[in-house]
């Protein structure tokens, strides 16, 4: 009984020495990352703009500098920033510190990786990150990798291996303690795994994954008021292909049924429509929409 209690401290007492969140970096370097996630890439460099004076400085530039490269499309010229910041974070004297900023850095050589089309040198990559981070990184951090290794296995059609990571992340996931990202998390790992699991031919399960991830990004919604990613949208879309791959696997022996989840389609689409409307989402979209309905007739 005691030698199970202290195996439960210090396990407990290991589990709380890991980081929460993830590394922003100094003003400067947020100032860039949130230009850079609006695209203002002209912004981002002109913040780029100052004395580094620590390893840390030069890697959270070569960092931001290759992310920019790739929102530029140059991504011979990202590859080269980010190696140099990899080799850069070497001389971090703090292991964690150097350990998530580079985890970090594999991440997006694995993308620009996945970019070129080398899904499997990219899936190489975010294992690589993901090593790291569950070594060094918070929990956040571990379901980024997993989340970016789950986009590999899509573009490889690797469904099993994406089940897998996909239920691994909603583990992670629910060790987040922020509540704004431990749900944004659960709506993207359970939408995910909701798309895996209608390929692999679960669509009963799929169905209420994709059910959950509505719920969670509704809930997200609420507490930060954002639409402009138009997740909830997107988790009607998910939806509403599960239901249309669902009546795809039904026999002609059950027409009736087959018919009923193509209208259970229709009615999430529709209401992707309605909630385009109102978030004035752009004409592509409602092409997507619109072919997709016609799978619904």
């Amino acid at each position: 009984m005691i030698i199970w209690g202290l195996i439960l401290l210090i396990t407990t007492s290991v589990w709380a020495q890991r980081p929460e969140g993830v590394p922003q970096g100094h003003p400067w370097a947020m100032r860039a990352q949130e230009a850079i996630e609006n695209e203002r890439f002209d912004e981002a460099l002109v913040s780029l703009r100052v004395d580094l004076k620590t390893p840390s400085d030069f890697v959270w530039h070569d960092y931001l500098t290759g992310l920019v490269l790739i929102g530029q499309n140059k991504l011979d010229s990202a590859e080269v920033t980010l190696k140099h910041a990899a080799e850069k974070s070497k001389e971090i004297t703090s292991k964690p510190e150097a350990g998530r900023l580079l985890a970090r850095v594999e991440r997006k050589l694995g993308l620009i990786e996945r970019k070129r089309g080398n899904y499997d040198l990219s899936r190489q990559k975010h294992y690589e990150a993901l090593d790291l981070a569950q070594s060094f990184g918070s929990a956040e951090e571990e379901h980024d990798c997993l989340i970016s290794l789950d986009v590999d296995c899509y573009y490889l059609s690797e469904w099993s291996e994406s089940e897998r990571t996909l239920r691994q992340s909603l583990e992670v996931a629910a060790q987040i303690t922020d509540p704004i990202a431990r749900t944004r998390a659960q709506a993207t790992s359970n939408n995910n795994l909701a798309g895996t699991l209608a390929e692999l031919q679960n669509f009963a399960e799929a169905q209420e994954k994709g059910q959950t991830a509505l719920t969670f990004w509704e809930e997200w919604q609420k507490m930060t008021g954002d639409t402009k990613d138009f997740r909830v949208g997107w988790a009607h879309y998910t939806l509403a292909d599960v239901y249309l791959k669902w009546a795809a696997s039904l026999t002609e022996s059950n027409a009736l049924e087959a018919s009923n989840k193509r209208g259970m389609a229709k009615y999430e689409l529709m209401i992707m429509t309605v909630l385009a409307r109102e978030a004035q989402r752009p004409q592509s979209e409602f092409d997507l929409i619109d072919k997709r309905l016609k799978e619904c007739e």
